[in-house]
C-alpha cells in the first residue's frame, strides 16, 4: 500500500470541529497525485498534452470524526484494473483506527475527444504493484 500522512488544519474543519466532508476528498486527490506519481510512468498525466485520467466515479465514507490537528495516514491501493480505467480505494487512520475510507474510479481519455483509451503498458505494470489482495 502507498501510505501520506496529512495533518488536518483549521481550515479543513466545520462548525462542528470536524473535518469538512469535502475536505477528506482533496486529500484523498493529494495522495492520490503522489501516488501517480511515484510510478515513474513516461507519461506525466497531470501536464500530458494527449492523455488525462479523470474521475468518473467517488465515493467516501466518514467512519469516526476526524478533528483538529488529527494525523490522518491515508493509504491507496488498486483494487480494480480494467482496460482503459482502474479503481483505488483509500483508507483514512489515526493512531491505527480506521477514521474514513473512499474510493475512486480512473479512465485514461484522449485529451482532445475524451475517447477511452488502453492503460498503458508502464502505468498497468506500476500499478499492479499496488494490487489489493
Amino acid at each position: 500500500m502507498f501510505s501520506r500522512k496529512k495533518k488536518i488544519y483549521f481550515d479543513q474543519i466545520d462548525a462542528g470541529g470536524i473535518i469538512y466532508f469535502a475536505e477528506l476528498f482533496k486529500l484523498f486527490h493529494q495522495v492520490y497525485e503522489e501516488f501517480l506519481n511515484s510510478l515513474n510512468t513516461k507519461e506525466n498525466y497531470f501536464k500530458s498534452r494527449d492523455f488525462i485520467l479523470p474521475i468518473i466515479h467517488s465515493e467516501a465514507d466518514y467512519i469516526k470524526p476526524v478533528k483538529l490537528h488529527d494525523d490522518l495516514e491515508i493509504s491507496v491501493s488498486v483494487t480494480q484494473l480494467r482496460e482503459s480505467s482502474f479503481e483505488l480505494s483509500y483508507f483514512g487512520k489515526c493512531s491505527g483506527n480506521l477514521m474514513a475510507k473512499g474510493k475512486t474510479v480512473h479512465v485514461l481519455v484522449n485529451r482532445n475527444n475524451f475517447e477511452k483509451v488502453k492503460l498503458h503498458k508502464d502505468l498497468i505494470n506500476g500499478l499492479k504493484k499496488y494490487m489489493a489482495d
